[in-house]
C-alpha cells in the first residue's frame, strides 16, 4: 500500500471517528496526547499555568442520563463534608447535584483512554486492601500502569473515608510519611501526561482533600496538566474541578485555572440546550464567581424553566445554594413544580431541599405547607428523630405547621420511655421558638416534658439546662426544680449565657411580682433604629400622634427590651394624654388612674411572626408577656404590612389598634387564645 493511500485512509478514519454512524463507531478513539514526551520534568520550581482558552476550544460533552447515580442528601452540619468521591454525573435528572459525595464505582477499564485489560497482581492486591496503609504497601516499586495508579488513588481515598474522625486526623500524617507514598506520587507524576482528563481531575481532588501541601510538586503539576486539558473536560469533570478549587488557597495557578474555567463556561452558555449541562455549568462556576456570570446563567435557566421536571427542580435548589445565589424567579418557578410532585422525592431529598431553603433564606409558605402535609401523610414511615430534623428546618424558616407540631407532640408524649436528653431539648426548642402548644393535649404534653426533665435533671449539662429552662419560660412554664438546679451553675456561665440568664430572671419576676426591683422597671432613652422601614413607621406614628408631649420615643425597659413608643390613654375620654415623667419609679397600673392605661407600641419585622401569619414567635410572645406584667398594654405594628398601606390606611390602622382594640380588650395580634393559654402555668 502506497504512502499516499495510507495518508488518505487515515484522514478518512479521523473524519469518521466523531460521527455517530456505525462506520464511525467501529473505529476506537484514543485520548490525544498533548505532550510531546511521556515524562514530566520533575523540577522543584513551580510553573505558572498557561491560559487554555487561547487554544482551540472543544465543545463540552453532555452527560448521559443512564449513568446517573444517587447522591446522599446534604446536611446542615459539617459532619458529612468528607463524603467519598463519586463517579456519577455532576447533575442528573433524578438525583442531587454534588458529584463528590458518593463512593467511586468506576473501574480503570471503564476509562475512555484505557483499553480493557486482564487484572494485574497489583489490581488484585488493591481489591483486598482495607486501610490506607494496606494500599500504600502495595506500591513497592516506582513504576506502575496508569490504571493501577488511578485505582490505587481511589482505593486510598475510599479506605480513608471509612475511618472515624479521630483516625482521619492521624492517618493523614501517616499517609504522607509512609515510605511507599513516594512510589505512588512518582508514578502519577510520570504517567500524568498520558492519563485521561477524568483520572487527572479525580486524583487531584483526592490529594487536595488529603491535605497534601498546595505548593508541593504533586499538586502544582497536576494543576498544570489539568489546565492544559481544560477545554476537553466534560460537565462532570468541570464540576469536580470547581469543587477542588474551593479547597485550595488563592495563588497564581489557582487564579488562572479558575479564570479559564469561568471564561470557558461563559462562552458556552448560549450553546447549551439541555437542562443537565446547564445545571452542571451553574454548579461549576463556584460561590465566588462574578455576579455578571451568575445572572447570565440565571437568564438561560429562566428560558428553560418550563422544561424542568421535579428532580431537576430540586437539583436547582441545591445548585443555587452551592453557588450562593438567590434567584427568586427561579426558586418560585421550581417551587410550583415541586408542590405537585413531592411524592416523587425521598425523605433524603426533602431534607436536602429544606437545607437549601435555609441556606438561601428562601421561605415559600405554599412549598413548606406541601412538605409538612407530605411528611404528615407518610408519618408512619419516619422515626421521631427524622420528624425532629424536619421541624428543625421549619423553625429556621419561621414556619408553623400546626398539624405536624401537634402530631409530634403526641408522639413525644406516647413514647416518653424512649425520650433522650436530645429529644427533650429539641422538642422544647421547637415549641418555644414557634410559640406553639398542642391545641387539644397541652396538659399531657407539658406533663411529659416535666417528667422527662425531672428524670434527666442531674445528667443535663449546665449549658443545655440553661436553654431548656429559658425555652420553657418562653412557653409560660415555670419549672422551679430546674431553676434551682440552674442557680448552682450560675458562676460558670459565660457572657452570652449570662444574658440568657437575665431573661430568666425577668421571667421569675414576672411570675413572682414581689421580686421586682425598681432598677428593672425603669425606662431609659436609647438610640432609635435606623433602618428604612423603622424610620418610615416611626415617622407615620409621630405624624398620627402629632403632639410630642403625648409620647416617649425609643425606650428600653429592664435594660433588655426595646419599646418604640410609650403612650398613655384615658379610657374614659378615649384620648391620649401626656405621658409624664420618664423616670417614674413604678410602672404598675395600680399606681395610675383607674381610667389611664400605658401603651407600649412595638414595631416588628417579619422575622417576629410565623411565616405568612401575624402569629408572634417565641421571643416576641415572651416580650409581650413581660411588658404586660409591668403594666403595659401592647400594640404591635407589623412593619412589613404597615409600610405597604396608603397614608390614609395607616392612620386608620393606628386609630383602630390604639383606640378600638385596646378599649374592647382585644389582642393586637393573631392567636389571642394561644397567648392567654400561655400566660397560665399548666404545671
Amino acid at each position: 500500500m502506497g504512502s499516499k493511500t495510507c495518508i488518505y485512509m487515515l484522514q478518512t478514519i479521523r473524519q469518521l471517528q466523531p460521527c455517530s454512524s456505525l462506520a464511525g463507531l467501529s473505529f476506537p478513539k484514543f485520548t490525544k496526547n498533548y505532550r510531546s514526551k511521556a515524562t514530566l520534568p520533575l523540577t522543584s520550581d513551580t510553573r505558572t499555568l498557561r491560559p487554555a482558552f487561547s487554544s482551540v476550544t472543544v465543545p463540552i460533552r453532555c452527560v448521559s442520563h443512564e449513568s446517573s447515580l444517587c447522591n446522599q442528601a446534604k446536611n446542615m452540619t459539617s459532619d458529612w463534608v468528607d463524603g467519598p468521591l463519586n463517579d456519577s454525573p455532576a447533575i442528573s435528572d433524578g438525583n442531587n447535584v454534588s458529584p463528590l459525595n458518593e463512593e467511586i464505582s468506576l473501574k480503570p477499564d471503564e476509562l475512555a483512554s484505557t483499553p480493557k485489560m486482564v487484572p494485574s497482581s497489583t489490581m488484585i492486591a488493591l481489591n483486598k486492601c482495607t486501610t490506607p496503609r494496606d494500599v500504600l504497601n502495595v506500591f513497592l516499586r516506582p513504576s506502575y500502569r496508569k490504571d493501577e495508579l488511578f485505582e490505587g488513588v481511589l482505593k486510598l481515598w475510599n479506605t480513608f473515608l471509612a475511618l472515624n474522625e479521630k483516625q482521619k486526623l492521624t492517618e493523614r500524617d501517616s499517609i504522607v510519611g509512609h515510605p511507599h507514598f513516594h512510589n505512588l506520587t512518582h508514578g502519577i507524576l510520570k504517567m500524568a501526561p498520558v492519563m485521561s482528563p477524568e483520572a487527572l481531575i479525580r486524583m487531584l481532588y483526592v490529594f487536595v482533600r488529603l491535605q497534601i501541601h498546595q505548593q508541593s510538586k504533586l499538586i502544582q503539576n497536576l494543576l498544570l496538566i489539568c489546565q492544559e486539558h481544560l477545554t476537553s473536560f466534560n460537565e462532570v469533570e468541570l464540576a469536580i474541578l470547581a469543587n477542588t478549587l474551593e479547597w485550595l488557597k488563592n495563588d497564581k495557578n489557582v487564579d488562572l485555572i479558575t479564570f479559564g474555567l469561568r471564561l470557558m463556561i461563559d462562552m458556552k452558555i448560549e450553546e447549551v440546550n439541555e437542562i443537565t449541562p446547564l445545571l452542571t455549568m451553574m454548579k461549576a462556576i463556584g460561590r465566588t464567581a462574578p455576579l455578571r456570570l451568575k445572572l447570565k446563567l440565571e437568564n438561560k435557566a429562566l428560558q428553560m424553566v418550563d422544561r424542568f421536571n421535579v428532580a431537576q427542580s430540586e437539583n436547582l435548589f441545591c445548585v443555587l445554594a452551592d453557588i450562593d445565589f438567590y434567584s427568586e424567579h427561579l426558586l418560585n418557578a421550581c417551587s410550583d413544580k415541586l408542590i405537585n410532585g413531592l411524592d416523587e422525592l425521598s425523605y433524603t431529598k426533602i431534607v436536602s431541599l429544606l437545607s437549601c431553603c435555609c441556606e438561601l433564606d428562601y421561605s415559600n409558605e405554599k412549598l413548606l405547607t406541601a412538605v409538612g402535609d407530605q411528611i404528615l401523610k407518610t408519618i408512619c414511615l419516619w422515626k421521631p428523630w427524622q420528624l425532629a430534623m424536619i421541624l428543625q428546618y421549619f423553625v429556621h424558616l419561621h414556619f408553623r405547621h400546626v398539624p405536624l407540631l401537634d402530631r409530634y407532640a403526641e408522639i413525644f408524649t406516647n413514647n416518653l420511655n424512649s425520650v433522650k436528653i436530645w429529644d427533650l431539648s429539641e422538642a422544647v426548642k421547637f415549641y418555644s421558638a414557634l410559640n406553639h402548644l398542642p391545641e387539644k393535649k397541652t396538659q399531657q404534653f407539658l406533663e411529659a416534658v416535666n417528667a422527662s426533665l425531672q428524670a434527666y435533671l442531674n445528667s443535663i449539662p449546665p449549658k443545655k439546662l440553661l436553654y431548656i429552662v429559658y425555652n420553657l419560660y418562653v412557653l409560660g412554664v415555670c419549672p422551679d426544680f430546674a431553676v434551682n438546679k440552674l442557680l448552682q451553675y450560675e458562676s460558670i456561665l459565660n457572657l452570652k449565657e449570662q444574658s440568657i440568664f437575665t431573661h430568666i430572671n425577668l421571667c421569675l419576676m414576672m411570675n413572682k411580682p414581689f421580686l421586682k426591683s425598681h432598677s428593672f422597671c425603669c425606662l431609659k432613652k436609647v438610640p432609635p433604629a435606623t433602618t428604612e422601614d423603622f424610620q418610615t413607621s416611626h415617622t407615620d406614628i409621630k405624624n398620627f400622634i402629632k403632639d410630642p408631649d403625648l409620647y416617649h420615643y425609643s425606650l428600653q425597659i429592664a435594660n433588655t427590651y426595646y419599646i418604640d413608643f410609650v403612650l398613655a390613654l384615658d379610657t374614659q375620654d378615649n384620648k391620649l394624654v401626656p405621658v409624664g415623667d420618664l423616670q417614674t419609679d413604678n410602672l404598675e397600673i395600680a399606681d395610675c388612674s383607674e381610667n389611664l392605661i400605658r401603651i407600649a407600641v412595638l414595631c416588628c419585622t417579619p422575622n417576629a411572626f410565623a411565616l405568612g401569619t401575624l402569629h408572634p414567635l417565641g421571643k416576641l410572645a415572651l416580650k409581650i408577656r413581660i411588658l404586660k406584667s409591668f403594666g403595659f398594654s401592647v400594640v404591635v405594628v407589623p412593619m412589613h404590612k404597615f409600610v405597604r398601606l396608603t397614608e390614609e390606611n395607616r392612620v386608620e390602622y393606628l386609630r383602630t389598634k390604639i383606640f378600638q382594640e385596646l378599649l374592647d380588650d382585644q389582642s393586637a395580634l393573631e392567636g389571642t387564645t394561644a397567648e392567654q393559654d400561655l400566660e397560665k402555668n399548666p404545671l
